[in-house]
C-alpha cells in the first residue's frame, strides 16, 4: 500500500469521525438517538464495504483493477523481463517506468481490425457488448495476445497485424508490448 493511500485514508477516516460527531451532536436529544446513529453508522458500513468490493475493478481502462501487477509481482511498475517472455511472447520488451509509450492508446485496436479488413470492433475476453470495455480482463497469462476483431470468438489479432497497422498510419515500424500480461500494453515503435 502506497503512503499516499495511507494518507487518504486516514483523512477519510477523520472526516467520517468528525461528520458522525455532528450528526451526534445535531440528534443526541432525539428519544431514539442511539438505534438512529446506529442506524447511519450501518448505512456506512454498507457504503463502504461495497465501495472496497467495487474499487478494485474501477478504472479498468488504464489497467487498474484485480490483479493489476507485473510480471515482477509490483503494482503496474516496471516492465516485463525480457528473458521471462521473449521465447513465449514475440515482441516482448521492457520499457522505463516513466516511458509515454505505456499509455499512448497507439496502436489503436479497432484499428488495426480496420486495417485488417475486418470489423473494426477489438474485442478482449470478458467483453460483453460490442464497442464495450465493460468486462473486458485486461491482466491475465498473455492478455495481450488475446484481442480478436469482430467478437469473442473473432480471428486473433497477431503481432504481425499490429506491426503492419503500425506502419500503415505511421505510429511506428514495429509492434511490441511491454508486459505480455496486460492487454493495451502495445505500442509501435
Amino acid at each position: 500500500m502506497s503512503t499516499h493511500t495511507v494518507l487518504y485514508i486516514g483523512i477519510g477516516f477523520l472526516v467520517l469521525a468528525a461528520v458522525l460527531g455532528i450528526l451526534w451532536t445535531s440528534i443526541s436529544t432525539h428519544p431514539d438517538a442511539l438505534q438512529v446513529m446506529g442506524l447511519i453508522v450501518a448505512i456506512l458500513g454498507l457504503f463502504l464495504t461495497f465501495g472496497g468490493i467495487i474499487a478494485p475493478y474501477g478504472n479498468s481502462s488504464k489497467g487498474g483493477g484485480v490483479g493489476s501487477t507485473n510480471s515482477a509481482g509490483s503494482p503496474l511498475a516496471g516492465s516485463a523481463s525480457p528473458g521471462a517472455t521473449a521465447g513465449a511472447y514475440p515482441g516482448a520488451t521492457t520499457l522505463p517506468n516513466d516511458s509515454p509509450l505505456k499509455e499512448s492508446g497507439i496502436p489503436h485496436m479497432e484499428t488495426v481490425c480496420s486495417d485488417l479488413g475486418r470489423s473494426a470492433d477489438a474485442w478482449v475476453p470478458g467483453q460483453t457488448a460490442s464497442h464495450s470495455i465493460v468486462g473486458r480482463i485486461l491482466r491475465g497469462p498473455g492478455q495481450a495476445y488475446k484481442w480478436t476483431c469482430g467478437g469473442p470468438d473473432g480471428p486473433t489479432i497477431m503481432r504481425d497485424n499490429i506491426t503492419n497497422s503500425c506502419q500503415k498510419n505511421g505510429w511506428g515500424q514495429a509492434a511490441y508490448t511491454w508486459d505480455p500480461n496486460y492487454a493495451y500494453s502495445w505500442f509501435c515503435k
